[in-house]
């Protein structure tokens, strides 16, 4: 029975896994090429280090497709942008619906203090990204929103056309 739970889950991730690769690359990918991708990109993961990953070779896969290679590594960047945010995300709602007795182990004498701190942990990350909060936590972080939105700006400089004040 936990057999054949564990095999519906694995092919379960492994059809999303398939289903998320051809929304990403617009559907240029057959079904039947998306699975290939995918079960290799697992593949080189589960052989390489994790540094490493399958993600060179799934950006060599994705080229070998007719994906052009910018466009790969885009996509390779994009999905593990997406499966460290489903963690992040999904975390705090395990500590919010599963006792703490359930989730450390017994021999620890209080668990309340990893929650406390994981907690503590979440408020700064999370406080963080609110620009009013971000100066008063720590002035390196006003500095480097600063440079962001001066590249963001640098973008929008009007250009002077090269025939004008001819």
């Amino acid at each position: 029975m936990w057999l054949l739970g564990a095999i519906l889950f694995t092919a379960g991730r492994d059809f999303f896994y398939m289903l998320r690769i051809r929304i990403l690359t617009h559907k240029k990918l057959t079904w039947k090429a998306s699975f290939y991708v995918i079960m290799i990109w697992e593949f080189a993961s589960a052989l390489s280090p994790g540094v490493v990953g399958g993600a060179a070779v799934a950006m060599f896969i994705l080229n070998r497709e007719s994906i052009p290679f910018g466009k790969a590594t885009a996509i390779v960047i994009i999905t593990a942008f997406m499966d460290n945010l489903f963690f992040v995300v999904m975390i705090p709602f395990v500590f919010l619906f599963i006792h703490h007795s359930d989730l450390f182990p017994k021999g620890i004498d209080s668990s309340m203090p990893l929650m406390w701190w994981f907690w503590i942990g979440c408020s700064v990350i999370f406080g963080i990204t609110d620009s009013s909060t971000s100066s008063s936590i720590c002035p390196s972080f006003k500095y480097s929103s600063t440079l962001v939105t001066s590249f963001s700006k640098a973008g929008s400089i009007p250009r002077r056309s090269r025939f004008e004040g001819v």
